[in-house]
């Protein structure tokens, strides 16, 4: 039983230590793969904002739950 509560709590520290440790979206994380990302995702945004202005608060509230809270 304590062999198996060991094994448990050794897990449970590499989760947290993976989740600790993982890369997060910066400028230019995209070069490499798909250089103009970025670009397409501003000028889309923009095209929105200009269209529908009161769109900003539930977008940046989605970005918020989706990328800074995970």
């Amino acid at each position: 039983m304590a062999f198996s509560k060991q094994i448990l709590v050794f897990l449970v520290l590499v989760g947290i230590f993976n989740t600790c440790n993982a890369q997060g979206l910066k400028l230019g994380f995209y070069k490499k793969t798909c250089p103009s990302a970025e670009a397409i995702v501003k000028k889309e945004t923009a095209n929105i904002m200009s269209i529908a202005p009161t769109l900003a608060a539930p977008i940046l509230r989605m970005h918020f739950h989706d990328c800074f809270v995970r």
